[in-house]
């Protein structure tokens, strides 16, 4: 009886000591990615309480015109085991929008862009690796890396 507890209690410790060397996602994120397709500059804000606050911005060449948009998001999250991260928004705001530097945020011809900058995503995203200080994200077959900036 005394060894099944002296193996109960160093078991535990060990678990608890390992699940407290884990990477962890909770923390702030700067993730960044450029291509010939645009940039995407985006900061993660996973909180303990299962809230994530993102910021998107954006920047590609439409006709030789660049556009730039800030979409800002919170959303509830879980980190499941497979490594799937599943969100679910509650707040969705786009804070702006322009042309060659020019306010089109309100402008009438950009309404299909700005359902599509606001529309839900229910593609799932997967964290491919996750360590201390870094964090690789996949969506759309896409991967991009980010980097903790604060626990």
């Amino acid at each position: 009886m005394r060894g099944a507890i002296l193996i109960f209690a160093i078991t535990t410790v060990f678990a608890a000591s390992l699940q407290a060397a884990e990477p962890r996602i909770q923390g702030a994120w700067h993730c960044f990615d450029k291509n010939h397709e645009g940039e995407l500059d985006v900061t993660l804000t996973f909180g303990s309480d299962g809230h994530l606050d993102t910021r998107l911005e954006l920047a590609f060449e439409e006709s030789q015109i660049e556009i730039r948009g800030v979409v800002r998001a919170r959303s509830t999250y879980e980190l499941l085991p497979s490594g799937v991260l599943k969100d679910k928004t509650l707040t969705k705001e786009l804070v702006s929008l322009t042309a060659d530097g020019f306010d089109i945020k309100n402008h009438s011809d950009t309404k299909e862009l700005q359902e599509f900058l606001l529309a839900e995503d229910d593609t799932p995203t997967k964290v491919v690796s996750l360590t201390q200080n870094s964090m690789s994200l996949a969506s759309y077959g896409d991967t991009i890396a980010c980097q903790r900036t604060s626990d």
